[in-house]
């Protein structure tokens, strides 16, 4: 069941270039911004990738040791989020094929068996459960995505980390507060999942009320 940790510098460079594409998205990377201010035009995977070591070094990041730390912190709470997880979804998830790639962009995308858990910041399980959540919604809801845009699926999926204050908050160093656009959003699903406790049911609301946006 462990999540995998790795710190891969092509896919450091993967995640930056990912944050410069997405469309939807709750706010701009400062990284990102820092990268375009000192060198304009660098947003390229050969300039990106030759700019990291350069950010890592200025910066002093200690990788191998934040990884250590990162990986450290998570094992405490695996077990119990992952079946906590496990029940409310109604499946059986496994996170043996599932890697956490370390990133020092500030921001953090996510691919069909990985994501990116930023070495900024002290909130790091509450980052990963995070992810995990966007994982566990794909797999169980992906055939209902299937009458969604990409926008109403973004917001499906971001609306539904909710579910770490409701039921994994005695897990995270912080409440999950989502994006600003996501609000009302939120307030629905807590509505939703209140009255019902059962995720298909809920979700299936959800995006009902988000394919009439």
């Amino acid at each position: 069941m462990n999540l995998n940790f790795k710190y891969d510098l092509e896919k450091d460079t993967e995640n930056y270039l990912a944050i410069a594409g997405t469309k939807n998205k709750g706010g701009n990377s400062r990284v990102l911004d820092l990268l375009a201010s000192k060198h304009p035009g660098w947003l390229n995977h050969n300039d990106i990738k030759k700019w990291i070591p350069s950010y890592v070094s200025y910066n002093s990041f200690d990788i191998n040791q934040k990884l250590f730390s990162i990986q450290e912190s998570w094992s405490k709470v695996e077990a119990e989020f992952i079946e906590k997880a496990n029940k409310i979804f109604k499946t059986e998830f496994s996170l043996n094929e599932v890697t956490a790639y370390l990133t020092t962009a500030d921001r953090c995308t996510i691919g069909d068996k990985y994501f990116f858990v930023t070495i900024h910041g002290q909130q790091q399980n509450r980052i990963i459960m995070h992810e995990l959540l966007h994982l566990y919604t794909y797999a169980v809801f992906g055939d209902d995505f299937s009458r969604l845009n990409e926008k109403q699926i973004y917001d499906v999926k971001e609306t539904l980390t909710e579910l770490l204050n409701l039921e994994f908050f005695d897990l995270i160093e912080a409440p999950d507060t989502g994006y600003p656009m996501h609000a009302e959003l939120r307030q629905k699903f807590c509505q939703f999942w209140q009255e019902d406790k059962d995720i298909r049911r809920t979700v299936r609301k959800l995006i009902e009320v988000v394919a009439k946006q």
